[in-house]
Formats: structure tokens, sequence, C-alpha cells
């Protein structure tokens, strides 16, 4: 089953988690640690951006959205190329060619990402973004009952543009 997540984007420390400008939704590799996991694309991007151009939360949101999907299909190629390589899988006796194998299944055809209106209810994960933080929190189940950051439980803290 794919680890969902939102990224929530606000122009300040929020007080109240429905205070977001921005809200962004991923399907899969939603989960905080890991090789393709979010943290280790979200925290450097969002370092660079800020580097670049400041606090923009609007133009950062729309940056971000192309970004992840870049980063979800440079991922998905890899992983694909492990499961490739992986001669148990048994790709090689049902396609010829590696890259017969990936446009069979091109990850750029599958969306996986989106601009949310609400949180979801099936989220694992969500990242608070805020001028020099970036905060993990892990979602129970039934948060979304009542949305609250009381109702999360916090895994980590980063500083941004450290």
């Amino acid at each position: 089953m794919s680890t969902r997540c939102q990224i929530a984007l606000y122009d300040h420390e929020p007080k109240d988690i429905n205070e977001w400008e921005v809200l962004l939704y991923r399907h899969s590799d939603g989960y905080p640690d890991t090789k393709h996991g979010v943290l280790a694309f979200l925290k450097p991007a969002l370092d660079e951006f800020i580097k670049g151009r400041g606090w923009d939360v609007e133009y950062m949101g729309a940056w971000l959205m192309y970004r992840l999907k870049d980063d979800y299909i440079k991922s998905n190629y890899e992983w694909r190329k492990e499961m490739w390589d992986n001669k148990e899988w048994g790709y090689q006796d049902k396609y010829k060619t590696f890259d017969e194998y990936v446009q069979s299944n091109k990850p750029n055809n599958f969306l996986g990402h989106g601009v949310s209106k609400v949180f979801h209810a099936d989220i694992e994960y969500l990242y608070v973004v805020f001028p020099n933080e970036l905060r993990v929190y892990n979602c129970h189940s039934g948060w979304w009952d009542s949305p609250s950051f009381k109702s999360l439980t916090l895994v980590e803290k980063h500083v941004l543009n450290d």
C-alpha cells in the first residue's frame, strides 16, 4: 500500500493547522526517511528555493509541485532499474530490454501528486513548512475528524536554509 502524505505551506508559524496557504498531496513514498522518502527531496529543495527566491509561499508551492513530480519520475526510474537488475523478479522473461520494461510502466503517465483543497483522510504524514522550519507529523487514524496539531504526533523538526 502507498504511503500518502501532504505538504502544507504556511506564511508564518501556524497556531491552527487549517491556516495553510498551499496544500500539496503525494500519493506514494510519503514517509520521511529512506532513499526515496520525502525528506531526502524536500529539505534540500526548500533550502534551494529559499536561498534563490526568499519566502514566496505561492511560487514555492508551484515550484515544489513541479520538482516533486520530477523527483518522483527520477526515483521511479532508479527503482525500476533495481527491480530489473534483480533477476529473481523475472522481468527479463517478460520484456526483451530494460527500455521496453520502462516504456510499459511510464511513471510520467501516473500523476501521483496534486494540489489539495482539504486534508485527506488517509495520509500517514503531514509536512508543515513555514519560514525557517520544516516539521514532520505522523497522522493517526481519525485525526481528520477534527484536524489540529494536538491530534498529530511530531516526528521531527528541521531548520530551513541553515
